[in-house]
């Protein structure tokens, strides 16, 4: 789902890093390298998300004010700080705020916070799916082990979704190749065996990998009987 999302970041290439990481994702990015700079843009936009950096109590302050002046409760807002500002800013919580982040923040769980506070500020739901630890959140393309974020590259992450949708179910290779894999591309049924490869070696420290199983002379299946 798109979502119109305010950066306020003073460092130019954390602010540059953030709106890649947003924008790869469909999202529409407004940027503002300062508190009253965003309070500006407040006054002509409505986000759905504010990510702004902490200064001071004062900016954070008057920052979520005028956010919610503009729309009821406000948009979500999520407040980054550095190692050493993290225990000051931990103070926009009271304020308000749905959630603090360090920054640099990896690009996955950026993206899973953001998701989580719009799902408990505005109870938007996502395409999730989950087995046993796991939970894969297809609309923001997240997979969580024991609510720790995996990073998952574009194919098996689609090979681990069709296994979620298909619990139980063994396909064969073709099967697997019709359900999983982009229709304009053209490989042969091997090339299955070689991502179920590394979906359980991404799989294995989270002591994982043999949720996927290999059933002989046909294909694989996601196992159901998950003792968890």
């Amino acid at each position: 789902m798109r979502n119109d999302i305010l950066i306020v970041q003073p460092d130019p290439e954390l602010r540059a890093a953030i709106r890649t990481a947003l924008e790869s994702r469909g999202h529409h990015v407004i940027e503002a390298d300062s508190a009253p700079q965003a309070r500006v843009l407040l006054n002509r936009t409505l986000p759905d998300v504010v990510v702004f950096h902490w200064s001071t109590p004062t900016a954070a302050r008057n920052l979520l004010r005028d956010a919610k002046s503009h729309s009821g409760s406000g948009p979500c807002a999520i407040v980054t700080a550095t190692d050493t500002e993290i225990g000051e800013a931990l103070a926009a919580l009271d304020m308000g705020c749905d959630d603090c982040l360090r920054v640099p923040a990896d690009e996955t769980e950026l993206l899973a916070r953001i998701n989580a506070s719009l799902r408990r500020r505005y109870g938007k739901r996502t395409q999730q799916l989950s087995m046993g630890p796991l939970v894969l959140d297809k609309e923001v393309h997240c997979l969580c082990i024991n609510d720790e974020p995996v990073p998952l590259a574009p194919t098996e992450f689609r090979l681990l979704s069709f296994f979620l949708e298909n619990p139980g179910r063994v396909f064969t290779r073709d099967e697997i190749l019709k359900g999983a894999w982009q229709k304009n591309i053209t490989v042969g049924s091997r090339t299955v065996d070689v991502h179920v490869r590394r979906l359980r070696q991404i799989l294995e420290p989270h002591n994982c990998d043999d949720m996927i199983q290999t059933v002989r002379s046909f294909g694989y299946r996601l196992r159901q009987d998950l003792n968890v």
